[in-house]
C-alpha cells in the first residue's frame, strides 16, 4: 500500500522486518474487534486516555498516515498514486471548507487507504469530524493480505483447480491486468476464496430507518444496529449449491450452482464500498 499510496515503499521485503507503522496497525485494530459496537467507549477513550495501549497505538498510525500525506504533498510529485486524488479534492475544497475540516478529510482519506476501507465510517459514522478522521477506514491493504492467503491456501489446497490456473496464465501475458481478467478459472477460483474466507468476516453495521424494516418473517424496529456477516451470508445453501464447496466453475461455466448472485458481495456494496474492488482485476 505504501506504493500504491505514495509510490513509495517500505522496503519490506528486502528487509523482512515489520514496518513499526504496520505493528502499530495490527495492534490498534485490536480496538475495533471490542469496542465496534459500542463506539462511545472509544470515544471516551480518545478523550481521556490518550496515552494508554491500544489508544496510543490507534493514535499514533494516525500520526503516521498524516506524516506520510504531508510529505507527498511537499514532494509535488504528478505520479498517478491515490494520494494524487486526495490532494486534488483537498485543493479544490480550499473556497469551500475550513482549513482545519479540510485536513480532517485528508487524513480521513488516507488512513481508509493506509489502513483499510470502510469499517471507520461505521466505526465513527456519528462522531464529530476530528474523530472521524482517526478512523474513516480500516480496508483496503488490511483485506489485501488476507484475501492473498485465502486464494494460496485454495491453490495449495486443490492441485487440480492450482494447475488449471497455471495452464491459463501461461497464455497471456501475466504483466498485462486486462489479459488476467480474461482468465475464467483463475477469476472463478479467486471469487470462491474470497467467498469462503472473506478477509471481513463480519462487520458493515447500519441502522434500520425510523419506521423499522421487514425481512421475510422477522420485523425489526427502528434505530437498532443489525450486522450482515459475510462468512455466513456466502455460505447460505439458498443462494449457493453447494455452499461450503471449492468450485470455481459456478463463476464461469456452472451458473446453475449459483441461486442468488447478490448475496457475493466481498467489497461491500454501495457508497461505502472497498474502494480496492475498483483497482482488482
Amino acid at each position: 500500500m505504501g506504493e500504491f499510496m505514495f509510490n513509495e515503499s517500505f522496503h519490506m521485503m528486502t528487509s523482512k522486518e515489520m514496518h513499526p507503522a504496520i505493528i502499530q496497525q495490527k495492534n490498534a485494530l485490536g480496538l475495533l474487534g471490542i469496542f465496534t459496537e459500542s463506539i462511545w467507549v472509544v470515544r471516551l477513550a480518545f478523550e481521556l486516555v490518550p496515552f494508554y495501549g491500544l489508544v496510543k497505538q490507534w493514535l499514533e498510525m494516525v500520526a503516521f498516515c498524516d506524516s506520510q500525506m504531508d510529505k507527498r504533498i511537499k514532494a509535488g510529485s504528478n505520479e498517478p498514486d491515490i494520494a494524487k486524488w486526495f490532494i486534488d479534492e483537498y485543493q479544490k475544497q480550499d473556497s469551500k471548507m475550513r482549513l482545519q475540516d479540510r485536513r480532517d478529510v485528508l487524513s480521513g482519506n488516507t488512513i481508509t487507504a493506509m489502513v483499510a476501507g470502510r469499517y471507520g465510517s461505521q466505526f465513527f459514522g456519528l462522531a464529530p469530524v476530528a474523530l472521524t478522521k482517526q478512523a474513516n477506514g480500516i480496508a483496503n491493504s488490511d483485506t489485501t493480505r488476507p484475501s492473498l492467503i485465502a486464494v494460496l491456501y485454495v491453490l495449495a489446497s486443490y492441485p487440480d483447480d492450482a494447475a488449471k490456473v497455471f495452464e491459463e496464465i501461461h497464455t497471456v501475458d501475466i504483466n498485462d491486468p486486462g489479459q488476467l481478467a480474461t482468465l475464467k478459472h483463475m477469476s472463478g477460483l479467486i471469487n470462491e476464496a474470497m467467498r469462503l474466507y472473506p478477509a471481513a468476516m463480519t462487520g458493515g453495521s447500519r441502522i434500520t430507518p425510523p419506521e423499522g424494516l421487514q425481512v421475510d418473517e422477522t420485523w425489526i424496529p427502528g434505530g437498532v444496529k443489525v450486522a450482515a456477516p459475510k462468512y455466513s451470508i456466502f455460505r447460505l445453501p439458498t443462494a449457493f449449491v453447494q455452499p461450503s464447496n471449492m468450485i470455481p466453475e459456478r463463476w464461469y461455466s456452472r451458473p446453475d450452482l449459483i441461486l442468488d448472485k447478490t448475496a457475493f458481495a466481498p467489497f461491500g456494496a454501495g457508497m461505502k464500498s472497498l474502494k480496492r474492488k475498483y483497482t482488482s482485476p
